[in-house]
């Protein structure tokens, strides 16, 4: 990404039955703008551009940097990898995703660092394992390919 160039995250608007409209996250893409983010995703996966909107990522970083104390870390950058190769992959995990991106994420590091610091070993610990099976399973897919 360049200096000129900002983290965008695009979601898609759908009609769902009467009334019913869904949002869902499509992925996050370094862009000069929101036009140029919503393209980028438009062409990737195929979705018209009137139903894709963009937003600036905000720089916070939520409950794994409260956990490991910061976004700069082996495991918050392998965490945002499993983000966006696993669940970004199915509607469950795009749910969890825009869910998380849409306040409870915040809300939930907000109340880990300032009502509930002795979860964070657990979380760790919890959040370790996540990082440990998919850096296995990453290798274990790289052999497989060779």
């Amino acid at each position: 990404m360049t200096d000129e160039q900002k983290e965008y995250r695009v979601y898609s608007s759908r009609k769902e039955g009467f009334l019913k409209k869904r949002t869902y996250c499509e992925g996050e893409v370094g862009a000069r703008d929101e036009r140029d983010a919503i393209s980028k995703i438009s062409a990737s996966k195929g979705i018209p551009l009137e139903y894709l909107k963009a937003e600036p990522i905000s720089q916070g970083c939520f409950v794994a940097c409260a956990v490991y104390g910061g976004g700069d870390v082996e495991q918050v950058n392998v965490l945002r990898e499993y983000r966006d190769k696993v669940l970004m992959q199915d509607e469950v995990g795009r749910r969890f995703v825009q869910w998380y991106y849409n306040g409870g994420g915040e809300r939930m590091a907000d109340f880990i660092r300032n009502r509930a610091r002795f979860l964070i070993p657990i979380i760790r610990k919890e959040l370790d394992y996540i990082v440990e099976d998919y850096k296995f399973r990453e290798r274990s897919n790289l052999q497989d390919k060779k």
